[in-house]
C-alpha cells in the first residue's frame, strides 16, 4: 500500500499544477490548455522518477489521473467552476473527460514503459517522450490560436466571407448569413437574404388569405391567460430573427408573475446554474446566445429569478436529437413536480402532434413523457419568401406590438407555415413589419428599460462598435453591436447600461476609440 501511495502522490502533485495553470489562461483556451498540461506533467514526472515497478507506475497514474478527474466533474456539477474545462456543454461533460483520461494514461502507460531500465526501448526514453511533449504543447499552441467566432472581429470575418460568396451560397449557409446579420446589428439587412436559393422562383400561393380577427389578442392579455392556465408553454424562435428573442425577453415577468419558475433553452451550451451564478453569458455559453438580444433575455431570466436549464442533446441526429431533448427536458419537470416550465426552442421541436410521416418532434415525445400537454406558440417572421405576412399585419393592423393569433387562421398559406402537422401549435405571434434602418436607426420594437447611444465614425471600415456591461469580463456577450459599413458614420446602439463601455472591431481586432 506505501508503494502504491508513494507511486501516486508525485504525478497527482504535477497534475494539479497543471490544473492550476489552466485556470489563469483565457476560457476558450482551457480544454486544451488542460489536455497539454496533464499529459505533459504526467510524462516529466515519470521518466524523471524512473520507476522500476510498472505495476505500481501505470496504478498510481490511472489513480491519480481518475481523482483529477472525478474532482473536475464534481465541481463542474456544484459550483462555478466549470471554468476549469472551459465552455464544454454539460451533455459532453463526461465524454471530454474521458478522452482527456485516456489520452493521459496511454502516453503515461508508454512512457513508463520507455523509463524502466529493463525496457528494450529505455535507451530512447527521452527522444520519445520528448516528441509526446512536443506534440502536447503543438496542441496547447492551437488551442490557444484557434477560435470559434468569438470576438466581434471574428464575427465580421465570417460575414465578410459569406457576403463574398453570397451567389454561390447553399441553403443553410444563406440561414448562415441571416444569422450573423442579425448578431451584428443588421436586422433589417435580413429581409434582403433568401432562406432558399431558389426562392426567387417560388409562385405566391393561390389560395387567399382569410383572417379571423376576433382571433387577435394583444400579445400581453394573450400571455397573461396562457401563463395563468397552462405549466408547460414551449416558444418557438427563428434563429435568424432577433425580433423573436427581444419579445420573448417580454413575456418573462408575464410568466414569473404567474409562477414560472424555470426557463430551458435549446441554445445553452453550458449548465444553466453556473450561467445563472455567473449572472450574464459568455462567448462560450453557446452559438446563437452570442447574438445580444439573446444575451438579454438571459440576463433578464436570471434578474427575475429563473432557473436556468440547458437540454441539447449533443451527437445525436435526427429522431435520437428530438428523444434526447425531450428526456432531459422530462428529468426537469419531473424533479420538480409543481413547477412551471418555460421553453425556449427552435422551429419545428415545438410541435406537438407528429409529421404526416410519422416523425415526432420534441414537443410531442415530451408530451408523451410528462403526460402534460405543452401550450406551444409559434413566431412568425418577416421573411422574403413569406408572400401573406405584409397582409395578414395589414390586417390585424399590427404596428406598435405583437399580436398572438389563437386558434389560428382557416386559409393562411404563407410558406413559413407549410409542413406544421394539424395541431401541432396552439397560437401564432403576428410581429410588426421592421422599420429599422441600420445603423443610424435601430429603435427597437420594446425600447422600455433601454437606453439609446448614439455616435459619430469616421475612421476605417468596415468596424463593429460594440457596447459591454461594466461589471462583466471582456467574453461577455455584447449588450448591443452594430456593423458599419463603407462609409457609414452615424451609428445608434440600445443598452440596458447607460454608459457601457464602448468597444470597436475591425477585421483584424480591436481598434483603439477616439
Amino acid at each position: 500500500m506505501n508503494k502504491f501511495l508513494q507511486s501516486i502522490w508525485p504525478m497527482l502533485t504535477v497534475q494539479i499544477c497543471a490544473c492550476v495553470v489552466t485556470a489563469l489562461v483565457p476560457i476558450q483556451m482551457r480544454p486544451f490548455i488542460l489536455l497539454a498540461g496533464m499529459v505533459a506533467s504526467t510524462l516529466i514526472c515519470i521518466v524523471c522518477r524512473k520507476a522500476e515497478k510498472r505495476g505500481h507506475a501505470i496504478a498510481g497514474m490511472i489513480a491519480s489521473t481518475a481523482i483529477i478527474l472525478g474532482t473536475i466533474w464534481g465541481m463542474r456539477q456544484n459550483s462555478n467552476l466549470i471554468d476549469l474545462l472551459g465552455p464544454v456543454p454539460s451533455a459532453l461533460e463526461v465524454i471530454s473527460l474521458g478522452i482527456l483520461g485516456t489520452g493521459v494514461v496511454v502516453l503515461g502507460a508508454i512512457a513508463i514503459f520507455l523509463s524502466t531500465s529493463r525496457s528494450f526501448g529505455f535507451r530512447f526514453r527521452w527522444p520519445v517522450i520528448s516528441v509526446f511533449i512536443l506534440l502536447t504543447a503543438v496542441i496547447a499552441y492551437l488551442g490557444a490560436t484557434y477560435r470559434r467566432d468569438s470576438t466581434p472581429s471574428d464575427l465580421l470575418n465570417r460575414l465578410v466571407q459569406l457576403e463574398t460568396d453570397r451567389d454561390h451560397l447553399q441553403s443553410f449557409e444563406l440561414q448562415e448569413l441571416r444569422f450573423y446579420l442579425g448578431v451584428l446589428g443588421r436586422h433589417a439587412d435580413i429581409r434582403t437574404v433568401p432562406t432558399h436559393r431558389d426562392e426567387h422562383r417560388l409562385p405566391p400561393p393561390q389560395e387567399p388569405l382569410r383572417v379571423l380577427s376576433k382571433n387577435a389578442k394583444d400579445w400581453q392579455t394573450a400571455i397573461t391567460d396562457v401563463a395563468a392556465s397552462h405549466r408547460i408553454v414551449i416558444i418557438m424562435e427563428a434563429h435568424d430573427s432577433p425580433a423573436h428573442r427581444e419579445w420573448i425577453q417580454q413575456t418573462l415577468p408575464f410568466f414569473r408573475e404567474a409562477g414560472f419558475d424555470h426557463y430551458a433553452a435549446e441554445a445553452l451550451g453550458e449548465r444553466g446554474a453556473v450561467l445563472r451564478e455567473r449572472s450574464y453569458p459568455t462567448t462560450g455559453t453557446g452559438y446563437y446566445t452570442r447574438e445580444p438580444r439573446f444575451g438579454n433575455l438571459l440576463r433578464e431570466a436570471i434578474r427575475l429569478g429563473f432557473q436556468l436549464h440547458e437540454y441539447e442533446a449533443v451527437l445525436k441526429t435526427g429522431q435520437e436529437r428530438e428523444a434526447g431533448q425531450a428526456e432531459a427536458l422530462a428529468k426537469i419537470i419531473g424533479s420538480q413536480p409543481d413547477s412551471k416550465v418555460l421553453i425556449h426552442a427552435g422551429y419545428a421541436h415545438i410541435f406537438k402532434t407528429p409529421h404526416k410521416d410519422g416523425q415526432r418532434w420534441m414537443a410531442a415525445r415530451l408530451w408523451e413523457l410528462t403526460g402534460i400537454e405543452p401550450y406551444c406558440i409559434y413566431q412568425s417572421t418577416e421573411a422574403v419568401d413569406s408572400h401573406n405576412f405584409h397582409q395578414l399585419v395589414s390586417d390585424l393592423e399590427v404596428v406598435t406590438g405583437p399580436k398572438i393569433l389563437s386558434p389560428l387562421p382557416s386559409g393562411f398559406t404563407d410558406r413559413q407555415l407549410a409542413g406544421i402537422p394539424d395541431g401541432a401549435i396552439d397560437a401564432l405571434v403576428v410581429h410588426p413589419l421592421c422599420k429599422q434602418k441600420p445603423p443610424h436607426d435601430r429603435t427597437p420594437v420594446f425600447p422600455e428599460r433601454m437606453n439609446s447611444i448614439e455616435g459619430n465614425w469616421n475612421h476605417t471600415w468596415p468596424v463593429v462598435i460594440a457596447a459591454y456591461a461594466k461589471n462583466e469580463r471582456d467574453d461577455g456577450v455584447p449588450l448591443d453591436m452594430v456593423l458599419l459599413r463603407q462609409g457609414e458614420s452615424n451609428y445608434q446602439l440600445w443598452t440596458i447600461e447607460s454608459e457601457p463601455r464602448l468597444k470597436v472591431f475591425s477585421i483584424e481586432g480591436e481598434i483603439p476609440f477616439p
